[in-house]
């Protein structure tokens, strides 16, 4: 419930008039908080709910959309989180990466047990002029929608909320209800009338999350993100808070 200001401050008021009350309520609080929401038992919840994943004898294949790459010299953060969950993870989920030839020195030098599933090399690949990345991901989005329609999975994950990673697992969840879509945003873009550099490029930028974060409301099952601030943003836009957990 919204308290107004004027509710507000008639129960400070009464908390400052009683202080044995207020000692009262702040120790069943403390209490409440040590019991539900101290370091021990935020690990005890944490370790519960991994252990309840990994523990079950489900066997999952998982195809993994990590295509947005722009050029072969850099590392995303998706790679990174995504590399770092599947050492974790034990054999039984058997993951399908979805990467372009320019990304995949990355995979081979991770030397993990998974099947890389490579895009075929485009012209306009490894090249960072925002005209290229654009075309490459167009193509991008063919490529890996078929890929994902040949192989046999039970779920896709999206590494990051980039066209290319969002548009295929969108088509085939449409096509297939089945399959569960799961995905990590890191960060969103900001209005162009509030970002420095290309103005153009900007907008297209812009123009493209709001078409990425449309399927991602309509069509995704878990969405993970980084931090409060940024589920606030995404709720705000109107993404469920029931699907959001902060990872």
């Amino acid at each position: 419930k919204d308290i107004n200001l004027k509710e507000y401050k008639k129960y400070a008021v009464s908390l400052l008039a009683n202080e044995k009350l207020a000692y009262t309520m702040g120790k069943a609080v403390y209490s409440k908080v040590k019991e539900k929401y101290s370091w021990n038992a935020n690990v005890i919840s944490l370790l519960n709910i991994i252990y309840s994943i990994l523990n079950t004898s489900t066997k999952l294949r998982i195809a993994v959309l990590e295509t947005g790459h722009s050029s072969q010299i850099y590392l995303a953060g998706g790679d990174k989180v995504l590399e770092a969950m599947v050492r974790h993870l034990p054999p039984k989920f058997h993951f399908y990466v979805i990467v372009p030839q320019i990304g995949l020195k990355h995979w081979q030098e991770s030397r993990l047990q998974i099947d890389c599933s490579i895009l075929p090399r485009t012209i306009f690949d490894n090249k960072p002029a925002p005209f290229y990345v654009f075309i490459a991901y167009c193509i991008r989005v063919w490529q890996s929608f078929w890929k994902l329609r040949s192989i046999q999975i039970d779920m896709i994950y999206s590494s990051t909320h980039v066209l290319p990673d969002v548009l295929p697992a969108f088509f085939l969840k449409l096509l297939r209800g089945d399959v569960f879509w799961a995905l990590k945003i890191h960060h969103l873009v900001p209005n162009p009338l509030q970002r420095s550099g290309n103005f153009f490029v900007n907008i297209v930028s812009y123009l493209m999350q709001k078409l990425a974060l449309i399927c991602i409301r309509y069509n995704c099952d878990m969405i993970f993100v980084n931090n409060t601030q940024l589920l606030k943003q995404l709720a705000s836009l109107g993404v469920s808070k029931e699907k959001m957990r902060i990872l």
